[in-house]
């Protein structure tokens, strides 16, 4: 995912190629707030919306739903951050896998 991304790019590795999750890197993670910020958390809450029903797991249509409204995430959060496109084929080639 970009958070991801941003998350092994941004902080320090340890030994063994794992990312320290404490307040003294995660101080240091850029969240800009913005109009696109606010529509994030607006399609964040669709897609909790979607996957907490009861028939999300057999729904198909919810489903891709759910991997449309990922990907206007990930399109916002490019956008945000300012990434580059050859940083945005990085990060999509390292969800693929």
């Amino acid at each position: 995912s970009v958070v991801t991304w941003l998350f092994e790019k941004l902080l320090a590795k340890l030994q063994g190629g794992f990312c320290e999750p404490s307040a003294i890197f995660l101080k240091e993670f850029p969240v800009p707030v913005t109009n696109e910020t606010q529509t994030v958390e607006i399609i964040v809450n669709q897609i909790l919306a979607i996957t907490e029903a009861s028939d999300y797991p057999d729904d198909s249509e919810k489903q891709a739903r759910v991997k449309e409204l990922e990907r206007q995430i990930d399109q916002l959060v490019y956008k945000l951050y300012d990434l580059s496109p050859e940083e945005i084929a990085l990060v999509e080639a390292k969800s693929e896998i």
